[in-house]
């Protein structure tokens, strides 16, 4: 075929589109494919690429573009019928070409209506998209390897202006991304109409998959360099036909820009190499190109990766289909088997790792298996950055904070975990700002290694502090410690697994004790066997002040301490009075210093409480008796208790308390200070009152046992007494009576009490103590009336005119009225009192308004005004009994939600119940009961919502209860067997013993009666039923669901 001969061809196609109205369309469809104006650019460069050109000019003047090339593969006829065509391209089967080239050539046309092509043999010009011209043209002399197109601006859509400013727009758009992933062009360069001129230019380099890129770009005067690491390879698919194709794909990481600038200002060679050191920089964004990028796709990857995807047809995004799986998973491989190559040009750091994807970031779901591909690879084989230099497998290594891992190296940390000391183990530190590289790290799932971990090491292996401190020097022990205060500084929680722990060195350079064990040196004691000082250099080595600040108070935050004398009491203690090593040789001097001790630093108290520390007055055996603290009691010299007379009474037998042993007046102590020591110690000074649970023989137990309320929940249950207290009521004399006088004078009123409570909502019960009965009713209060020798009588019995020298009385004082002092005299004075008044005609009047008021006398209006006064709570909970008493209790409702299901539903029941039988016995027994219990329907029909239950004749609560707390009732069935032939519970009704005996009497033995009560219950439609027993009318009331089930029995009866 000839060019005129495939002129006709086409013309013949345009004439039939114009015939039929298609051609103004179809240049539509074709032109619009591509949302880039100028797209046409990147398809010229396609097509120089294809042709095998290194180097293209484009040349844009006012009104046409110029593009030309020096691709080797010049034009034939089948490219001139290829590039005039729709859908079909010579570069199907070319495994190395981009695409099919005869669609995106069109773009041309929304610039151009005159295409003009000059390469090889062939010059033409295309009409009407698809017509290849040769009349009126220009001679047009090229060299031998050279293609030219021209593009005049004659589309009339498109003004020049326009057109013009739209292709400048875009060669300037033209970067380092065009050239990077092309093969052959290695310069693009382009002139202006106003002359001014720009190119990039791709230069390979001496270095293994290093590129550089120069861009000039207009108004400067040096081109910018932008330098890649590229790696690419070819691998094989299938492609959408299924036929195998060879296709290349590559990636690109971007290298940091100043310092390749400086490298390549390096002169030399070794200069290069050696004095700076590169570095790969994360792309933000990394682009995704088919060759060209492919504006619309969106990796989110920080590196530029190509492959020869199937895209849409403007190949600005990538198409869903396997063909592309299969190219980004080889992609995958490709960035998977880079890492080794970046690792050997040393590249491969811990920096390097922001550079890749990690599972903190949204990548879309395409992209993943290039991140997954890349933890696979790093977990397997030696990619991973080290601490101490070089690379390891992800798995098998520990993360740990920048200071840690410095202060325990990876030999360290294999003694630490007891594994092989020659793998390295810590993972390099990302840089605190790199969070990309942090989230790789997490990605990787490499395991966190911390402070906690290595205080559980040391908790759970105690010997490591033999085989691996002790080998360190002062000054690694000083940052050691340094790093576990920053750690509790935030940690607080661990102080006492740290206190712990013997890890604080000693002077002697090889022990090592717990914090609590040990002490700082002072400025003339560095070594101590009996107080063990802290080795001074793990907290003053170096010049570090604030290293050496930290390490020394993380050592008092574990409890080292300076050596005080509390320290020297407590070696004493130790030594001399714990438990079967007492020795009192020098107790004299001993007992002074602890005086002193206490009375500078009284809060020390506690360091005494477990030694035997006093000698007591306690003659057994023939010899000296030694006590602590809390088995001493103190009275005259030390202090004036009276505490001796109680311990006199209980005699030396019993479980008891000591004086202090009479040899301390011959220390020249004063015994006053003696006492104020010994009762900072705990030693007793007065009568110990003790709490209890109210005993049985407790005068009120009763009455306190019958607080409000039926359940017991959060019961409070309490008495207080003095134990063996009745040895001082026994066999009365003046310093008992004085002790009990000054004991009750210090106590607080609770403990005059006695109180019990259910549960919360059910209040208290009050009554008074166990000990203020037992005082009442001993003769223990002294009297001396004038004339007459000392006698002791009740407390109701005393008078405060009486009482001896040293008694004093208050009578305000609670205790005073709760043991009833005074209280006979005090009857007397107010018996005289009323008898007087009664004489009066105020009384009279006062007894007159008492007995209309419902009061048998003024004194009971008096007694109950007074107990409102004295007692509002006793008061109201006794006005509430009274309303109690006067009130009905609520009677019960019980409504039936569904009164018809539930009356088919009782005729089913009854149905199944069996009638009643009887056997002639000595009496007659009725044998078929059976399982029916009406108690137990009756009882829950008939309990208010107050928990009463009611009677339901006479509507009042059931006398009494039983012992299980349930009421007593009788469950009487209200008719007889002529009536209720079956047996079935809703045919009883609930009554009071009282009203139960009547109504067998005056109903159930009266058939009359019986006759009467059945029409009415069978007709009544109230809940109350008319009822006569005996004299007594009054009537039986029901819930209404008793009611209703009681009158479909017997309106079904058979």
């Amino acid at each position: 075929m000839s060019l005129e001969k495939l002129r006709q061809k086409r013309l013949k196609w345009v004439e039939a589109n114009r015939e039929n109205g298609f051609d103004d369309g179809i240049r539509r469809l074709l032109t619009d494919l591509y949302p880039d104006n100028a797209h046409f650019i990147y398809e010229l460069l396609q097509n120089a690429e294809d042709a095998g050109a290194t180097e293209v000019r484009f040349i844009l003047r006012e009104n046409s573009v110029e593009f030309e090339h020096n691709g080797a593969r010049l034009f034939t006829l089948e490219d001139v019928d290829s590039i005039t065509s729709i859908g079909f391209s010579t570069k199907r089967e070319d495994h190395t070409s981009i695409g099919k080239f005869g669609v995106g050539f069109k773009a041309v046309f929304a610039y151009t209506e005159t295409p003009e092509v000059v390469s090889g043999e062939y010059h033409f010009r295309i009409r009407d998209l698809v017509v290849p011209d040769t009349e009126e043209l220009a001679f047009c002399p090229r060299g031998e390897k050279q293609t030219y197109f021209s593009f005049p601006f004659d589309n009339d859509a498109k003004p020049p202006e326009k057109a013009r400013d739209e292709i400048e727009r875009n060669l300037q758009k033209l970067d380092e991304s065009t050239l990077l992933f092309l093969s052959n062009i290695k310069k693009i360069e382009y002139r202006l109409p106003d002359s001014t001129e720009g190119f990039i230019e791709r230069r390979e380099t001496d270095q293994e998959n290093r590129i550089e890129i120069l861009v000039q770009r207009l108004g400067y005067s040096e081109p910018d360099s932008v330098s890649f690491l590229r790696f690419e390879k070819e691998v094989e698919i299938n492609d959408e036909d299924g036929a195998p194709k060879l296709c290349r794909i590559a990636i690109a990481f971007l290298l940091d820009r100043e310092q390749e600038q400086a490298a390549r200002r390096s002169t030399k060679r070794q200069e290069r190499s050696q004095s700076v050191q590169r570095r790969i920089k994360s792309l933000e964004p990394g682009q995704v190109s088919i060759y060209f990028p492919a504006e619309k796709e969106t990796s989110n990857l920080r590196f530029h990766l190509h492959s020869p995807f199937a895209s849409t047809v403007a190949r600005d995004s990538i198409r869903d289909c396997p063909e592309n799986d299969e190219l980004r998973d080889h992609l995958a491989d490709l960035i998977a088997e880079s890492m080794a190559a970046i690792r050997e040009q040393g590249l491969l750091t811990v920096e390097f790792l922001a550079t890749l994807p990690n599972d903190q970031e949204s990548l879309p779901s395409f992209y993943k298996p290039i991140m997954e591909r890349l933890v696979e690879v790093f977990k397997k084989e030696k990619l991973f950055p080290m601490k101490q230099g070089g690379h390891a497998p992800a798995s098998g290594i520990y993360r740990g904070s920048r200071q840690l891992s410095e202060l325990i190296g990876d030999e360290d940390l294999a003694t630490i975990l007891r594994k092989d000391s020659s793998l390295p183990l810590w993972a390099a530190n990302a840089p605190q700002r790199n969070q990309e590289a942090n989230n790789f790290l997490s990605s990787l799932g490499i395991s966190k290694w911390d402070e906690k971990d290595l205080i559980r090491e040391l908790s759970e292996q105690p010997d490591l502090v033999k085989t691996w401190l002790k080998d360190k020097p002062d000054e690694w022990h000083q940052e050691f410690y340094a790093l576990l205060g920053d750690f509790l500084s935030n940690q607080s929680m661990y102080t006492d697994d740290l206190s712990n722990l013997s890890i604080v060195r000693i002077s002697d350079g090889t022990t090592y004790k717990k914090g609590k064990d040990c002490y700082f040196p002072s400025d003339d004691v560095e070594h101590d066997e009996k107080f063990p000082r802290v080795a001074k250099g793990v907290y003053s080595s170096e010049k570090n002040k604030d290293q050496q600040k930290k390490a020394r108070e993380f050592l008092e935050d574990i409890d080292v301490s300076e050596v005080e004398e509390s320290d020297r009491v407590e070696a004493i203690l130790k030594q001399r009075y714990g438990k079967g090593s007492i020795c009192g040789q020098h107790h004299e001097q001993d007992i002074k210093r602890f005086i002193a001790l206490i009375e500078k630093q009284p809060s020390r108290t506690l360091l005494f409480k477990n030694y035997f520390i006093f000698k007591i007055d306690k003659n057994l055996d023939n010899k000296t008796w030694w006590a602590k603290p809390s088995i001493v009691f103190l009275d005259s010299p030390y202090r004036d208790t009276g505490l001796g007379a109680y311990y006199d009474a209980l005699g030396e037998d019993s479980d008891r308390k000591w004086a202090l042993s009479p040899e301390y007046e011959k220390y020249g102590i004063d015994p006053e200070r003696l006492g104020k020591f010994a009762k900072a110690m705990g030693a007793q000074t007065k009568l110990e009152v003790k709490q209890q649970e109210i005993p049985r023989n407790h005068p009120e137990y009763s009455d306190l046992k019958s607080a409000p309320g039926e359940r017991l929940s959060n019961v409070i249950n309490i008495d207080h007494t003095i134990p063996e207290f009745k040895v001082l009521l026994d066999k009365p004399n003046l310093d008992k009576a004085r002790l009990i006088w000054r004991t009750m004078d210090s106590l607080d009123d609770d403990y005059l009490e006695s109180k019990y409570r259910k549960n919360a909502t059910g209040g208290f019960h009050y009554g008074a103590s166990s000990f203020v009965h037992d005082l009442r009713r001993a003769a223990w209060v002294p009297q001396k009336y004038r004339g007459e020798p000392l006698r002791f009588v009740h407390p109701c019995d005393a008078s405060s005119d009486y009482l001896p020298e040293g008694f004093s009385y208050e009578s305000w004082r609670e205790w005073i009225r709760k043991i009833e002092f005074g209280k006979s005299w005090q009857d007397q004075e107010e018996q005289e009192r009323r008898r007087k008044e009664r004489a009066t005609q105020e009384y009279q009047r006062k007894e007159e308004v008492a007995i209309e008021m419902g009061f048998d006398s003024a004194e009971e209006a008096e007694e109950l005004a007074m107990l409102k006064k004295k007692d509002p709570e006793a008061f109201k909970e006794f006005i509430q009994k009274k309303k109690a008493k006067e009130q009905r209790p609520t009677f019960p409702e019980k409504t039936s939600n569904n009164p018809d299901r539930r009356q088919e539903k009782v005729k089913e029941q009854l149905a199944d119940t069996s009638d009643k039988e009887y056997e002639e016995l000595k009496r007659s027994v009725r044998t078929s009961r059976g399982a029916v219990v009406p108690k137990i329907d009756l009882r829950e029909q008939y309990t208010n919502d107050s928990g009463e239950m009611v009677c339901q004749i006479c509507q009042e609560e059931m006398p009494f209860k039983k012992r299980d707390g349930k009421y007593y009732f009788e469950a009487v069935e209200a008719l007889s067997k002529d009536y209720f032939p079956k047996e079935y519970e809703a045919q009883s009704i609930a009554l009071c013993p009282l009203c139960a005996a009547r109504y067998k009497e005056f109903v159930i033995r009266d058939e009359d009666a019986m006759k009467e009560l059945h029409r009415a219950l069978k007709d009544s439609d109230d809940l109350g039923v008319p009822l006569k027993l005996g004299e007594l009318e009054t009537s039986i009331r029901f819930v209404e669901t008793h009611r209703q089930d009681m009158q479909t029995i017997l309106q079904n009866r058979a």
